[in-house]
């Protein structure tokens, strides 16, 4: 564990969240941005299954007694590719203005990778400033927050889900374990995503209060499919459904688009309210993508060698045996094939990339790489931002292989989401819905 306290400066103190009384003043300093972050802090401290109050910085001065500086860390599990790897979020970074310019967010990030570190994470990611996190080693990789904007009077008339025989209803704790299949087999079209365990979706329904809603058969009782959903004024929001029946999808856009203009379906896009949205005329809208940092490379390529194993098996790779060099610049890694097996992936030291030396098999920056291992970009698309990418054209083939273009999409819900939101300054729940 690293060092609970660290002295910044003569007035300046880094520490994690430890009593009460910390709990209320960090909550108190997120408020102070946005009084939704700080519900949202105080509900992670106390209910969330997997937060740590370690993992809850706070720089605080010493002399005043008052918070600079917050930041945190809120964990997950990723599916890559049938491999489970160990993700974290960083997330509530604020700074007082009174301190800013003074290196407090830097002081705070080596802290978390450290604390990264110790929990072994294959993966960091955050969502924040544009452009602002690359300083600390992290890149765009992997969409989010992407939705279809379907205007109302594109969906036909007819039928809706309660006149169909459904049941719309807020979700209940016993509804859980439908929620968990539904949610499973929503994301089974997708490489990358993030797990959520019974564990979680009990935290979202009562300590976060969030507007999960059920369809439930009205004869037999059982629940058919979800919708994560909000109305604010004509516009209705939905964050993430579990809807695999069609019929059932349109019926249940037909009972929402009453009373509004607008209706905005979060990716991802192999959902089947997504795909129907598509099919009625919606527009996709982006507005950017998550930054991923991968602590360790090599670790990372060891986790996942089952998966490389795989899409070895199946290729025209099944009986290859070869040294594969990966050339990030900074660092090389040897990847070994044997017989169409990754047998090993060892450090190969500097690799030398410059004119007439031999580089490596593949020469690629950190940032590009973590697009193309997450599937997020061919390396023909990679190469137009970065033209410093060389591949051996023998080897082409085999990086396709080993590094294909996956379907991902991640969504991490932990925000309060209680109904007193609704009654706040619009302002605040805009930035929600």
């Amino acid at each position: 564990m690293a060092a609970r306290e660290e002295r910044l400066t003569e007035d300046l103190v880094l520490r994690h969240v430890q009593g009460e009384d910390d709990i209320k003043r960090f909550a108190a300093f997120l408020s102070t941005l946005n009084l939704v972050e700080g519900m949202t802090a105080d509900c992670l401290l106390r209910a969330h299954p997997g937060t740590r109050r370690e993992e809850f910085l706070m720089i605080q001065d010493s002399g005043t007694g008052e918070m600079a500086s917050s930041s945190c860390i809120i964990p997950w599990q990723m599916r890559y590719a049938g491999a489970e790897l160990s993700c974290i979020q960083l997330e509530m970074f604020l700074t007082n203005p009174r301190y800013r310019k003074r290196g407090l967010v830097r002081a705070q990030f080596k802290r978390l990778h450290e604390l990264a570190d110790e929990r072994k994470s294959d993966v960091v990611i955050i969502w924040g400033i544009p452009y602002y996190y690359r300083q600390f080693g992290y890149g765009y990789s992997m969409d989010g927050l992407a939705f279809q904007s379907l205007p109302a009077y594109r969906i036909e008339e007819g039928r809706t889900a309660t006149e169909a025989g459904y049941v719309l209803r807020e979700a209940r704790p016993d509804d859980i374990p439908s929620l968990c299949s539904l949610h499973g087999r929503a994301m089974a079209g997708l490489d990358v995503a993030l797990e959520r365990p019974a564990e979680h979706w009990k935290y979202l329904l009562g300590a976060a209060r969030f507007p999960v809603h059920v369809l439930q058969e009205g004869k037999s009782g059982t629940v058919a499919g979800y919708s994560i959903h909000a109305r604010f004024k004509k516009l209705v929001h939905i964050f993430e459904s579990g809807i695999e029946d069609q019929d059932l999808a349109l019926a249940f856009l037909r009972e929402l688009k009453r009373g509004a203009d607008e209706i905005q379906i979060n990716w991802p896009r192999t959902q089947t309210l997504v795909k129907l949205s598509e099919s009625l005329g919606s527009i996709p809208v982006k507005s950017t993508q998550w930054l991923i940092r991968i602590p360790d490379v090599r670790g990372l390529l060891e986790k996942i060698r089952p998966v490389l194993d795989r899409r070895l098996a199946s290729s025209a790779f099944a009986r290859a045996s070869r040294d594969f060099v990966l050339n990030l610049f900074k660092e090389g890694l040897r990847i070994r094939i044997r017989d169409g097996r990754v047998s090993a992936v060892e450090p190969a030291g500097f690799v030398d990339a410059s004119m007439g030396a031999d580089g490596g098999n593949l020469n690629i920056p950190p940032e590009a790489f973590t697009r193309l291992l997450f599937g997020q970009s061919s390396l023909d698309a990679l190469f137009d931002a970065w033209p410093d990418i060389v591949c051996r054209p023998e080897d082409r083939g085999l990086v396709d292989t080993l590094f294909p273009r996956m379907a991902s999409y991640l969504y991490t819900p932990y925000h309060y989401y209680g109904p007193e939101m609704f009654t706040l300054e619009e302002k605040y729940l805009k930035f929600y819905v």
